[in-house]
């Protein structure tokens, strides 16, 4: 972000607690301003979301739980949570609870998973979109095809890293 020259966010996400996807976050907090945090509430274990809620608290920024049917409009971005319509219990798998995303921006819309595979995707039924952000790093998702159908994506986008210890791609 430093080097794209960004120094403020409107909103963080913290889509679920685990570390490839919220291990930075406190770090972002620190370094620029960050006008909300977005955070599911998973009851899970997680250093890193402790640590994000901490520097939230730390630069007064707000954490607001998130759930289906919230909208948020930043300008011309609109932002709908698709998902979770709750945390989930303790020892959920908190993928099944990641914060599911629709942007819209102009005449371009993007689906984004976070690690929500296809079994919590499909059945909330998202409309179609130019972008799907794939679920979980593209591992194997039986009901992926289910929800290409549903989507109808011109673009897939998969996140990796370079040897990442979680075996992704």
């Amino acid at each position: 972000l430093e080097s794209l020259g960004v120094e403020r966010l409107i909103a963080l996400v913290l889509t679920h607690p685990q570390r490839d996807h919220i291990g930075g976050a406190a770090d972002v907090l620190e370094a620029l301003e960050v006008g909300t945090v977005l955070d599911p509430r998973i009851p899970a274990e997680s250093e890193d979301h402790d640590a994000a809620v901490a520097a939230a608290r730390e630069q007064d920024v707000p954490v607001l739980a998130v759930r289906a049917g919230q909208r948020l409009r930043v300008g011309a971005l609109r932002l709908e949570v698709l998902w979770p319509d709750g945390p989930g219990l303790p020892g959920d798998d908190p993928n099944n609870h990641a914060v599911v995303l629709f942007a819209s921006y102009g005449r371009i819309d993007a689906l984004l998973t976070a690690d929500a595979e296809g079994n919590v995707t499909v059945p909330i039924r998202p409309p179609p979109a130019e972008i799907l952000k794939v679920a979980h790093h593209g591992s194997a998702d039986t009901a992926l095809p289910a929800l290409l159908d549903l989507v109808d994506p011109q673009i897939a986008v998969v996140s990796v890293g370079a040897s990442n210890d979680y075996g992704h791609p």
